[in-house]
């Protein structure tokens, strides 16, 4: 298995949340009750730092879920995370229904051109800002693809490609 594989996001810190050291999490997972169960993550801040923390709680609330790290006793300290992600293991990470993909599979995938059947790049990441967004780099630059039925079609983690259906711009950085 690759390294870009052996761990698996489920989230992202928000904000520090009322006074006791809580993070609101926005849940990037199939299994978002999956959170009552966690007891250790690994937070990844925008530039690949990483750090591991230990989970002493969680708790629903609208627009995603409250951890407790046993880490943090006030906001402050925890404020600095917002925008960190929240990964774990793979062999921990949710099934995905069927039909669906693991954001971490996506990594690393080339990206076809349909209608041509020529390379457009490898995606780099997805990015979460409404609709999922597939951020490939291309020898021009990096673009965003929506990850939705009408640009993006089959998708072969085996064979590392994800077919792309390209409306006249959509190619262009």
């Amino acid at each position: 298995m690759s390294a870009r594989t052996q761990f698996v996001t489920v989230g992202r810190i928000l904000k520090a949340h009322g006074v006791r050291g809580e993070a609101k999490v926005e849940a990037l997972t199939f299994d978002p009750g999956r959170f009552k169960a966690l007891e250790h993550v690994t937070a990844v801040s925008p530039r690949g730092e990483r750090r591991e923390l230990s989970v002493s709680g969680s708790r629903p609330v609208q627009g995603g879920w409250l951890l407790k790290f046993n880490e943090f006793d006030a906001p402050e300290p925890l404020a600095a995370l917002a925008g960190w992600t929240l990964e774990v293991p793979r062999e921990e990470a949710a099934v995905p229904p069927s039909g669906q993909t693991l954001f971490a599979d996506m990594i690393g995938l080339t990206a076809i051109d349909a209608a041509s059947g020529e390379a457009i790049g490898a995606v780099l990441a997805i990015v979460t800002a409404g609709n999922d967004l597939l951020e490939i780099a291309t020898a021009r630059g990096d673009i965003l693809v929506p990850w939705v039925e009408e640009f993006v079609g089959a998708i072969d983690i085996e064979g590392g490609t994800v077919m792309i259906h390209a409306i006249p711009g959509l190619l262009e950085p």
